[in-house]
């Protein structure tokens, strides 16, 4: 039986943030860190640039084993390879920071939009109530009229 409780949660918002510092790490040493006008050309006019996938396209298999391994098994990182990682870990959190602001956004869309949607099923709805009572209602009114004309019609002895 899997729990999946907050810590859980925290530790997959740290991966995925490594993963996209990794990104950036590796696009920043495709075109450099310090060329705006470049990055920029790169990113609209170019395949390889920036829209070209997201980290489970950019980043390789070895590195994704190893940024779940550094957070889900830390006692069995080495000390040195975690000193190294201390400057990688403050863009981590950093970035960890803005998935949690875009995610927290993107609800809060989610929900309008949900909303919205809601409501135009609900006047759907009623539409659709009111004219299946109106049908019902002209089926009812149809078959009076019809007995009507029948008693009108039958023949007198």
């Amino acid at each position: 039986k899997m729990v999946h409780g907050n810590v859980e949660r925290a530790i997959e918002k740290l991966i995925r943030s490594e993963l996209y510092v990794l990104v950036k790490e590796e696009r920043e040493k495709k075109i450099g860190k310090g060329r705006v006008v470049k990055r920029i050309w790169t990113r609209f006019f170019h395949k390889d640039g920036a829209q070209s996938g997201r980290f489970w396209s950019s980043v390789p298999y070895e590195q994704v084993v190893l940024t779940c391994l550094f957070w889900r098994l830390p006692q069995m990182v080495p000390v040195l390879i975690k000193a190294n990682r201390q400057e990688r870990i403050r863009d981590v959190v950093l970035t960890m920071h803005a998935l949690t602001l875009k995610d927290f956004l993107l609800k809060l869309v989610g929900r309008k939009k949900r909303q919205q949607l809601q409501e135009v099923l609900d006047e759907r709805r009623k539409l659709k109530e009111t004219q299946l009572h109106e049908s019902s209602m002209l089926a009812e009114v149809a078959a009076q009229q019809k007995a009507v004309e029948e008693d009108d019609v039958q023949p007198e002895e």
